[in-house]
């Protein structure tokens, strides 16, 4: 069966190829299991306080509406391995500079 028989005359066929690269189960695991955690320890927070708390801080962007600007906090789970990986350094370095070791 050809393809092009399945189409509506003048309509074009799009396929988009999107990388599979969101974060792994080893990243998530740490951030929730050591990072979270260890900072949330730390400063005296729950794991999801600290998670809210970085998300605002590291995670958020602005977005104009019809000429409104909203702020947007990117979820985690929407995160590349890459991405994922940025936004732990960015939570170290951040706490760090406040006394934390994570040890």
């Amino acid at each position: 069966m050809e393809l092009n028989r399945l189409l509506e005359k003048n309509q074009l066929l799009l396929i988009t190829i999107k990388s599979n690269d969101v974060r792994s189960k080893d990243q998530n695991k740490r951030l929730w299991g050591y990072l979270y955690k260890s900072v949330g320890d730390f400063l005296g927070y729950s794991s999801m306080e600290i998670h809210y708390l970085c998300g605002a801080m590291f995670l958020t962007s602005d977005i104009t509406i019809h000429g409104k600007t909203i702020q947007h906090t990117k979820s985690t789970t929407d995160l590349t391995v890459s991405e994922m990986a940025d936004y732990m350094t960015q939570i170290e370095a951040y706490f760090a500079q406040f006394g934390w070791s994570g040890e």
